[in-house]
């Protein structure tokens, strides 16, 4: 959020000497009048020095315009925290001084006083004859940075309520009220992002965000598809929105979306997203293809979990040599999985291979899950 912010400091050392001088008294006015001439030059320190030494030895002729001027040469030497005592100074003898909130509100985000900052730019937002709305939107903001969400939300609600707000008031008036779980109001916030901004890839983005975290898969899916016609999707968005959409309980759509995002990516696909597709596959009783998908992945990079996948899909389709060859490389990958022993002890008596089957099954009652099963297998070859 800080980027959101750039530190301009308000050099309105011309302005503000046309503001009401007629209350300044002498020493003060010349005083000012001298350091415009040094600054104009280029020399705040000279500046700054004659401001300080009128101020010093003229207590009784203290002035907001004096404390002003005084705080942007400092803050033209870089004396950001000196400016920002003097900024205050400068709203506390003048608090209708609007100039002189900005910058007191900038001065002290530069230097990450961000409560302070962001009453000031709420101050300066109120006494703006013309609305700036930005200003609020900045001491939302700030109150976020110094950790008063709750007071972010209130600002940042006020400012969206206007008749166009930005994408970015929105997005961070969404974050904000996640942070304080006031779940109404971000979803409201989503739905109004997307009504206002319907061909914003961004709003659609943000509501698929919002829904995923909420556990709303189909509304998750429903947003990702539409970001989807707006802007392509990466691979990792196409995976993403597979996984949403298997997790709606439509895995054929899961399928595809996992297809697209592997489509070219053999090389650099993971085995898990390989599982991922051969899941979606199975569910969707799309056997062949799910075959196809394992096979294709195993050729690149073999793991237990994969050859285990292959094995039940050769299974539903009763090739039972083929899924014996496939739970038995998942044994070699992997020897401590049992129920991959028992399968292999289940597709050798399909095949009639009963010697193998009872080697795959004594090892299948070691695992505790897998050993009441293999017993009463073993008990069967026994009686034939």
């Amino acid at each position: 959020m800080k980027k959101l912010f750039a530190f301009l400091i308000l050099l309105i050392a011309v302005t503000a000497v046309a503001d009401d001088m007629s209350s300044v008294q002498s020493k003060a006015r010349r005083a000012i009048f001298r350091s415009q001439q040094l600054r104009e030059i280029d020399n705040w320190v000279g500046s700054a020095e004659l401001l300080q030494e009128c101020l010093t030895d003229y207590p009784d002729q203290d002035h907001y315009l004096l404390r002003f001027h005084l705080a942007n040469s400092l803050a033209k030497c870089d004396s950001l925290h000196s400016a920002a005592n003097h900024y205050q100074k400068t709203v506390e003898l003048n608090p209708e001084f609007t100039n002189g909130w900005l910058s007191l509100a900038e001065t002290s985000y530069a230097i990450e006083n961000y409560s302070i900052a962001a009453n000031a730019f709420e101050k300066g937002f109120r006494l703006k004859e013309i609305p700036a709305l930005h200003l609020l939107y900045y001491a939302g903001v700030c109150n976020s940075l110094a950790g008063e969400n709750s007071a972010a939300l209130k600002l940042l609600q006020e400012l969206i309520a206007t008749d166009l707000p930005k994408p970015d008031w929105l997005q961070t008036t969404v974050a904000t009220a996640m942070e304080v779980d006031e779940i109404e109001v971000a979803q409201k916030t989503v739905t109004r992002f997307c009504e206002i901004y319907p061909d914003d890839p961004s709003a659609w983005l943000l509501a698929y965000q919002f829904y995923s975290a909420q556990q709303d898969f189909k509304q998750a899916a429903a947003a990702m598809t539409i970001r989807g016609y707006l802007q392509p999707l990466s691979r990792s968005e196409q995976l993403q929105l597979g996984d949403i959409l298997f997790a709606s309980g439509v895995p054929a759509e899961a399928a595809l979306h996992y297809e697209i995002a592997l489509s070219d990516t053999t090389e650099t696909a993971t085995p898990g997203q390989y599982e991922m597709l051969a899941s979606a596959l199975l569910s969707a009783q799309q056997t062949e293809k799910a075959a196809e998908a394992l096979q294709l992945a195993l050729k690149t990079k073999p793991t237990a979990r994969l050859w285990s996948l292959l094995g039940d899909v050769e299974y539903s389709r009763e090739n039972y040599q083929a899924a014996f060859d496939a739970f038995l490389s998942a044994t070699e990958l992997d020897p401590n999985q049992g129920r991959n022993w028992l399968m292999v002890g289940y597709c050798a008596m399909e095949t009639g291979k009963l010697g193998d089957a009872k080697t795959a099954l004594q090892r299948a009652k070691q695992f505790p899950n897998q050993k009441q099963n293999a017993n009463e297998l073993l008990q069967r070859i026994d009686r034939k």
